[in-house]
């Protein structure tokens, strides 16, 4: 596994480089690389948000969430995320707008990107949201070369992942309340 290589090309195609998407997405070894790359930099995110959680947990006197439990969703959240991401995306800009790039060299450019994107998660305070919007337009940018569309077709098919990941998030944390709700986590 050629690390230094991946690095190289999630820069470029973070940088809108567009041939880099190209060489990418056709390089049968490239996804290794970038998915080590992204699990280990989940399970490091895992064990910061625990450890923070444990520390915000220590000043209000509530029981800390396990660390196993963090980590593993964080790697489980990581993982999952790029695979049906990138299926959202390949759906739509593959199949309903009759694009010709494939389901796993999408999978790949995206791995790459979400490396850096990664990365710049970690600064505090605007780091993830820089991360988010920087990284649909990088996402548009590889939808658009990969499967050659037009930038509007682009854009929907990433605007359509997106509305999904919101709608599940939506779930996800309306069922977490409801659950902390109903075992007595949240009463006054």
């Amino acid at each position: 596994m050629d690390f230094m290589k991946m690095f190289s090309r999630a820069w470029r195609i973070v940088s809108l480089d567009r041939p880099a998407v190209a060489e990418t997405g056709e390089d049968e070894s490239a996804l290794m690389p970038a998915l080590v790359a992204v699990i280990v930099l989940s399970l490091l995110s895992g064990v910061v948000s625990s450890l923070l959680g444990a520390f915000l947990s220590s000043m209000t006197g509530q029981p800390p969430t396990g660390m196993a439990l963090s980590i593993g969703m964080s790697v489980g959240f990581a993982v999952f995320g790029l695979f049906v991401g990138s299926g959202i995306m390949h759906l739509v800009a593959g199949m309903v707008f009759s694009g010709q790039g494939s389901y796993l060299g999408l999978v790949r450019n995206v791995a790459h990107s979400t490396v850096l994107m990664s990365l710049i998660g970690f600064i505090p305070c605007c780091g993830a949201f820089i991360g988010l919007i920087w990284g649909l337009v990088v996402a548009v940018v590889i939808v658009q070369e990969w499967y050659k569309l037009t930038l509007g077709k682009a854009i929907a098919a990433v605007a359509v992942y997106f509305v999904v990941v919101l709608i599940v998030v939506g779930i996800t944390v309306a069922l977490t309340m409801a659950g902390a709700m109903a075992g007595g986590a949240l009463a006054s």
